[in-house]
């Protein structure tokens, strides 16, 4: 699981979310018959006046075996692969010092 901010320009449509480069792979932990997924991300410092929307990115990677004869990268074959198998987003907001915090 990986976690990541996104801005988009205020006029910006669906195709111009943009990684801001706050991205942190989430630690899984076994609690009771689950699993919980943390960490704790730093999004981009506070910027006044805010001029841009933010969103926080959740992504879901499963790693598989591959075929030895067909993976490869420069000629070195590779046992494993990630692919995505699922990606959610929660809107952040700002607040009137420019951090950023879960839009309710």
């Amino acid at each position: 699981m990986v976690a990541s901010v996104q801005q988009r320009p205020p006029a910006g449509g669906d195709l111009d979310w943009t990684d801001t480069g706050a991205v942190l792979e989430l630690t899984c932990t076994a609690r009771g018959t689950g699993f919980v997924w943390t960490g704790d991300l730093t999004p981009p410092g506070p910027r006044l006046p805010q001029l841009s929307a933010f969103r926080l990115r959740i992504e879901e990677y499963e790693t598989y075996l591959t075929d030895r004869t067909t993976a490869t990268a420069g000629g070195t074959a590779l046992p494993v692969g990630h692919r995505l198998v699922h990606a959610d987003h929660f809107a952040l907001t700002t607040t009137l010092l420019g951090s950023a915090v879960l839009q309710e």
